[in-house]
């Protein structure tokens, strides 16, 4: 019932219907742009599942919502509208009206330490970048969190010259 309670609105899923159909999109393309399954993204459509901010955000992006459009349906999910005083909403409007995707607002909001939309998107994108990558002498083959990774990089201590030249000494 509560799942109900706020994306039943026949006027939130008339609306992101209408957004998809003048997009021109399938469901199938728009799942693979927002980063969410068929089966859910079809239960959205159907109004069976509620999304929650971030996922809608997710669909936003998908469907190359203008911040108008993203606004509206916010407000008709009964969801918070993005507001630009809050660092990681204003991270994401900077995407919405400068066209970028999901990955490249998902990358951005990483890169300032923010919660991102939709975390197994950029975990994943990361992963394999991680499989590779050694600090100082020792491999990282997996890795849980792509942020584990990160502040391992940041905190490792960085070689000087002058230490290098006193090794071969």
């Amino acid at each position: 019932a509560a799942n109900e309670d706020n994306f039943s609105s026949a006027s939130a899923v008339a609306r992101l219907n209408e957004m998809l159909e003048k997009k021109g999109l399938s469901k199938a393309a728009l799942a693979k742009q927002s980063g969410m399954s068929e089966i859910y993204l079809h239960q959205i459509f159907a109004g069976r599942r509620n999304p929650s901010r971030s996922r809608m955000l997710c669909l936003c992006f998908g469907l190359s919502a203008s911040l108008e459009e993203t606004q509206e349906l916010l407000r008709l999910c009964g969801l918070a509208e993005l507001y630009p005083k809050v660092r990681r909403d204003a991270i994401i409007i900077y995407g919405l009206l400068h066209g970028m995707d999901l990955f490249a607002v998902n990358d951005r909001l990483f890169s300032e330490d923010e919660e991102t939309l939709f975390w197994h998107l950029y975990a994943e994108k990361r992963h394999d970048q991680a499989k590779s990558t050694c600090l100082e002498g020792r491999c990282f083959s997996l890795f849980s969190s792509a942020r584990r990774f990160l502040r391992a990089l940041q905190c490792a201590p960085q070689r000087r010259e002058e230490d290098e030249d006193e090794d071969r000494i």
